[in-house]
C-alpha cells in the first residue's frame, strides 16, 4: 500500500500523519511527524528538516496483509531536488496488516497553518510512478 501527499507547513506548524490498524485493539502502522520549523521526526529522531512555507511531497510505502513486516518506507522530495531522500526499514507496529484508518493531526501547541493536498492512499502497483526521480 503507498500513501502520498504534499504538505506546506509554517514554522509554528506541529503535525502527525499515521495509518492505523483497529482489529482487536489499536495498532500504529507508518508515522510520521512533523514539528516546529520544519523537522520530520520518527520515533524521537531527527530524519531531515524540510523548508517551511514551501510545498513538499511525501510518499510512504509499505506491505499488507501477510506479507507485513512491521517495517515501511519513506520518501521526501524537497522543492527543487529531483532526488527524493529516501528511508528504508523504519518500523512499525510488527501486527500491523490492515490499514482501517489515515489521518494527518495537529500536534500544535501555539497558532500555526498547515495545508494537505494530493492525498492519495492506494494498492502500490497502480501508485507507483516510472518518472518519479526515485532509484528502485
Amino acid at each position: 500500500m503507498i500513501g502520498r501527499f504534499q504538505v506546506y507547513v509554517d514554522t509554528a506548524s506541529a503535525l502527525s500523519y499515521q495509518w492505523r490498524d483497529y482489529r482487536k485493539s489499536f495498532r500504529r502502522g507508518p508515522s510520521v511527524t512533523i514539528q516546529p520549523g520544519g523537522k520530520v521526526v520518527y520515533q524521537g529522531k531527527t530524519l531531515l528538516t524540510i523548508p517551511t512555507n514551501n510545498w513538499v511531497r511525501f510518499e510512504v510505502a509499505t506491505d499488507l496483509g501477510e506479507k507485513a513486516n512491521g517495517h515501511f518506507a519513506m520518501r521526501v522530495w524537497l522543492p527543487d531536488e529531483q532526488t527524493p531522500h529516501a528511508f528504508q526499514k523504519l518500523s512499525c507496529d510488527p501486527k500491523f496488516r490492515r490499514l482501517d484508518w489515515v489521518g494527518v493531526t495537529s500536534q500544535a501547541k501555539r497558532s500555526a497553518s498547515y495545508y494537505i493536498d494530493d492525498f492519495v492512499v492506494q494498492p502500490e502497483l497502480t501508485a507507483r510512478r516510472k518518472d518519479d526521480g526515485a532509484k528502485n
